[in-house]
């Protein structure tokens, strides 16, 4: 059986999920080809388009240019990328760039700029592939926007868009909303949501609320992601062992959806409790001034590889990702399979993984339960904190371990 991975990018969170079931599928078997509109990680077996049609994908980048000039969506929160100009905007277009590959299954991942809906309402009325769409944000669901925070619109046809600031029904997200509507109501695509969070999201959007989502959890790689050796990493780092260590990381420490500013504020709720316990803050991403906010001690490790960031997981007592807008994160599946217990709010995946033995979950936006959630792991003995750890690790194990995963979205694939 031969499937076809098709993504904008190949690096990135939604990249790098696509890539892994991608390489997951091909260990099982199928015959997987990957297709994405750029490739950025220079990997030697994923295929780009940008270099088979330099004159079109130049056409491309001056035509999205000049919409987003246009439409000057000074609202970054919401990634607002779908400006309805397209790299691919016919399935013929789409082929052409497979060099003879002729799939029997199509997974779409994360195609906005680069798939126009309209190539997947065509595979469906004109072959006899399965198509698929793997949800790695609300983008699907949305006129445009890639997060919609408190904004319903999708919920019905969008308009009056808060990240095109605009108080017009029928501005650019409603139309785009109404093509998507036009090309995949008729489409026999199968939607695949990565966690019960975006279950709900697709159950009551406007566009798939008449359709069932197959979920199939973010693959974590466990033979990568273990428990480690805490002392001999602390004195890598040159962390005491009689140290609490509370760990916080994202790509951008900054990005608003990330939630560092209830991080900051509930870590500082704790100061003198923290401080009595010696406790030290582990960062790692680009924290852009950031850390000043934070009276505890801070080790701002920057942006580092997996196996540097691995390596924080591991020597953490605990983690904190407080994301209040996220389709994952996949970061928390990682810091779960190595068996250190995570302090989240309750939204994408972490409702699925954090029970109260693998750690706490907060309600989305408070930080004073935030704060809870700390101190309830902090103030553990360490036989409890050991069952804690063993917990972690065999949920994220019989949740998103990589072959689990793989094996699922084989039942998903071939249903009849």
């Amino acid at each position: 059986m031969k499937v076809l991975h098709v993504t904008a990018h190949d690096n990135g969170g939604a990249g790098e999920a696509a890539y892994l079931v991608y390489k997951g599928l091909q260990e099982q078997g199928f015959d997987s080809k990957f297709l994405c509109m750029y490739n950025l990680s220079s990997k030697s077996d994923v295929c780009d388009t940008s270099n088979n049609s330099k004159i079109s994908n130049f056409l491309f980048k001056v035509r999205h240019k000049l919409m987003s000039y246009l439409l000057n969506t000074s609202d970054k929160n919401y990634s607002f990328f779908d400006k309805g100009v397209y790299s691919i905007n016919d399935s013929k277009e789409l082929f052409r760039h497979l060099e003879g590959f002729e799939p029997d299954i199509i997974i779409f991942y994360w195609i906005s700029t680069f798939i126009n809906p309209k190539v997947i309402h065509e595979i469906s009325q004109n072959s006899t592939i399965k198509t698929f769409w793997y949800l790695t944000d609300m983008a699907p669901l949305t006129g445009g926007c890639h997060y919609a925070w408190e904004c319903e619109g999708y919920l019905n046809e969008c308009g009056r868009c808060p990240a095109l600031h605009s108080y017009d029904d029928n501005d650019l997200s409603r139309k785009i909303f109404q093509k998507k509507k036009h090309y995949l109501e008729e489409s026999n695509v199968t939607l695949i949501s990565p966690n019960s969070y975006v279950s709900q999201q697709v159950q009551r959007s406007g566009l798939f609320k008449t359709s069932k989502a197959e979920e199939v959890f973010y693959g974590v790689d466990s033979d990568f992601f273990h428990q480690g050796d805490k002392a001999k990493l602390r004195k890598r780092f040159n962390i005491t062992m009689t140290k609490k260590v509370i760990f916080f990381g994202a790509t951008n420490v900054d990005e608003k959806r990330k939630g560092v500013e209830y991080f900051i504020k509930a870590v500082n709720l704790l100061y003198d409790e923290l401080k009595s316990r010696d406790t030290l803050i582990c960062i790692a991403g680009n924290s852009n001034g950031l850390l000043g906010n934070i009276k505890l001690d801070v080790l701002d490790f920057g942006f580092v590889d997996y196996s540097m960031l691995r390596d924080l997981y591991v020597c953490s007592d605990l983690a904190v990702i407080p994301s209040i807008e996220d389709t994952g994160p996949i970061m928390s599946c990682e810091v779960m399979m190595t068996g250190t217990p995570l302090v989240a709010f309750d939204i994408g995946i972490s409702g699925d993984l954090i029970d109260t033995q693998t750690g706490y979950i907060a309600e989305k936006g408070n930080y004073h339960q935030l704060a809870e959630g700390i101190m309830s792991i902090i103030g553990k003995s360490e036989a409890e904190y050991e069952q804690m750890t063993t917990a972690c690790r065999a949920r994220a194990v019989n949740i998103c371990e990589k072959n689990k995963v793989i094996s699922d979205l084989i039942k998903v694939l071939t249903i009849p």
